[in-house]
């Protein structure tokens, strides 16, 4: 073989090995390619039966409590009312009849006098808040002391019918304070019973120098009224 010949092959060899070469880096890539596919797919199927198998369990937590619902249902429907077990309503305190036994000891031996009481008394009374205790030593103060329990109901935010339930808890001894009447300036004279036209005639007459006798002297001046004034005759006196 003459070295024309000999070259020649030596190329041929290499260009062999060559395509050789690159046909075996395509079919390691062509595997490469097929294992990372096969893989992608098995991932992929498996979150697919995982999907599945998250849902059918979340239906069948669903179908549970909607079945135990029906059956709830139709126990109630079919439990006449007579089989519904009553229970007695319960507190920290127990039970109400209990409560109202509690309730009842609590105010047993208790006794108020309206005309000596502070705020700190009246608020032991059942209904008797901070200012309702408050209103009654104000309109006690300015009247000069209650001589009927009844006169409760003429405090603010108190009615007859709360006195009523407070009585058997209330004492009055009557003791009230009076108004000298013809020896009171005229210019200071104010009582809660003595109200409209009949305080200004009072007034008046006082400063022209008049005297009263009595209460009936009283109900001759002008603008007197029963109901606004006649209790003002337990405040007054006539010296």
């Amino acid at each position: 073989m003459d070295t024309k010949e000999k070259f020649q092959t030596e190329i041929d060899d290499e260009q062999l090995f060559k395509k050789i070469e690159i046909h075996n880096r395509n079919v390691n890539v062509v595997i490469s390619l097929t294992i990372i596919a096969t893989m992608l797919i098995g991932v992929m199927a498996m979150r697919m039966y995982l999907m599945q198998a998250n849902v059918q369990e979340v239906k069948s937590k669903i179908e549970l409590e909607f079945d135990a619902d029906v059956k709830r249902f139709k126990q109630s429907v079919a439990c006449p009312v007579a089989c519904v077990e009553v229970v007695p309503q319960r507190t920290q305190q127990g039970t109400e009849p209990q409560r109202t036994q509690q309730a009842k000891s609590k105010y047993a031996d208790l006794h108020v006098d309206i005309n000596s009481a502070d705020t700190s008394e009246l608020r032991k009374l059942p209904g008797i808040g901070e200012k309702r205790a408050l209103n009654i030593v104000k309109f006690r103060t300015s009247l000069g002391g209650f001589y009927s329990v009844e006169q409760l109901a003429e405090v603010y935010s108190m009615d007859a019918a709360l006195v009523e339930r407070l009585r058997k808890y209330l004492v009055c001894n009557g003791d009230v304070a009076k108004i000298d009447i013809n020896n009171t300036n005229p210019y200071k004279l104010w009582h809660p019973y003595l109200k409209g036209e009949l305080i200004k005639s009072i007034k008046k007459n006082l400063k022209s120098g008049k005297k009263y006798k009595s209460f009936e002297d009283i109900k001759a001046e002008e603008g007197f009224n029963e109901e606004l004034n006649g209790r003002a005759e337990r405040y007054l006196e006539f010296k």
